[in-house]
């Protein structure tokens, strides 16, 4: 009975434990088939000895010892397994309870059993598994033949065992079951050893990345083994199933998406790719605001202005009441900071050619000069001389020649 407590205790121990495992490995296991063949062997245990073939006086206690089996592996650590085998100790030969047979004897066993996988929580390996089980059974013994008497028992099982793997498909399955069971109040337990050939009806390993398919979490899929099995297809060190650009290099902050022009902007969302930009833009640089250019007005002002400003006669020095014309000049051009001005210089005709000439290119350039002095740049400025080549009026008059000695202020195009 306590043998029955103890094993009860075990069994629910390994099934709550495995329960929670199942929860976490589904995901990455691929369900698996396995079939077994080979061989058992049978051992006593407890006070009754009903199969003593493997003492010293049982050199050749049995034959046809045939199991097979199949297993059907639904999780990481989880597994279901039906076996079944059969056995048979010839007369003049095998002993029971220290007593030689006189006639053959048989024994068989259908076992159903629940498999705890546990080896991949100690290392990772692809050539061993390790597994306890605990289960049911129900075994025969008798005479040969149909219609002989025999006996027959439930069994309650529990097992140790491991599958040691010499290819993807193909491994040494060796376990050991210890069996209790009680009829008729005596004792009918024993262990029960099976050594043969584990088969996987399924690849071990589908996609051949030299992961085994309970390990891997693409198992259909070539993968990489720092990424459990799942493959990385751009190189970017992101695994695809957390790449949202898995077909192209990126970076890890942006999610594996690339970025060609490093704005921090993904090149899927990003209207200019190749130019760094900002996320508000859509990827693209704020644009520059369009260059305010003085209308028609401004420029007349300024000229309403210009004919204002006073030089001392044949001088190029300014009076001292064209100071405020000039300031006021000044503030008309700060307020259009992308235009540039042509500050066209002309005489009367009184004097000479070469005298006129210089006067008025002496004239455009002070007042150039003052302006840039008050803080426009001089690259917006530009002056130049005419002389008394342009009248705007007649110089024949006192009038004519006045209007003609004149600066003008012009919007370079």
């Amino acid at each position: 009975m306590r043998k029955i407590t103890l094993f009860t205790l075990l069994f629910c121990s390994i099934l709550c434990y495995s329960q929670n495992d199942t929860l976490q490995d589904s995901a990455k296991f691929s369900k698996d088939w396995i079939f077994k063949i080979g061989v058992n062997a049978l051992d006593s245990y407890g006070d009754w000895k009903p199969f003593e073939f493997l003492s010293k006086e049982s050199t050749s206690a049995f034959t046809n010892p045939f199991a097979v089996g199949i297993e059907y592996r639904f999780s990481n650590s989880n597994a279901i397994s039906l076996f079944g085998s059969i056995n048979k100790w010839k007369a003049n030969e095998s002993f029971i309870d220290g007593i030689l047979l006189t006639e053959d004897r048989n024994y068989a066993a259908v076992d159903l059993s629940y498999k705890f996988y546990f080896d991949h929580y100690f290392f990772n390996s692809n050539w061993l598994d390790i597994y306890l089980e605990a289960g049911a059974g129900l075994f025969f013994e008798g005479k040969t033949g149909p219609f002989n008497e025999r006996t027959s028992a439930i069994s309650q099982n529990l097992g140790f065992g491991s599958i040691i793997w010499f290819s993807k498909s193909i491994g040494l399955n060796l376990q050991g079951i210890s069996k209790f069971s009680r009829k008729d109040g005596k004792a009918t337990s024993h262990i029960q050893y099976f050594a043969g050939l584990s088969l996987f009806l399924k690849r071990r390993d589908f996609d051949n990345d030299g992961i085994k398919n309970k390990d891997d979490l693409c198992p259909n899929i070539y993968g990489l083994m720092q990424f459990d099995g799942c493959p990385d297809t751009d190189g970017d060190g992101i695994e695809d199933g957390k790449d949202s650009c898995p077909n192209e290099s990126g970076k890890s902050e942006l999610n594996g998406c690339p970025d060609s022009d490093n704005d921090g902007v993904i090149d899927a969302k990003d209207h200019c790719p190749e130019k760094y930009g900002v996320e508000e833009n859509n990827g693209c640089p704020i644009p520059e605001p369009e260059p305010i250019e003085p209308s028609e007005e401004i420029i007349a002002t300024l000229n309403e202005y210009a004919k204002t400003i006073l030089f001392d006669y044949s001088k190029s020095f300014f009076k001292q009441e064209t100071y405020n014309v000039l300031k006021a000049i000044t503030a008309i051009l700060k307020d259009y900071p992308d235009s540039n001005f042509i500050i066209e210089g002309h005489t009367d005709s009184l004097g000479s050619r070469a005298t006129n000439q210089k006067l008025s290119e002496d004239r455009a350039n002070a007042v150039r000069d003052y302006i840039i002095s008050n803080g426009i740049d001089s690259a917006r400025l530009s002056a130049y001389g005419f002389g008394e080549d342009r009248p705007k009026y007649s110089n024949k008059t006192k009038g004519g020649r006045d209007h003609n000695r004149r600066v003008e202020v012009k919007l370079k195009n």
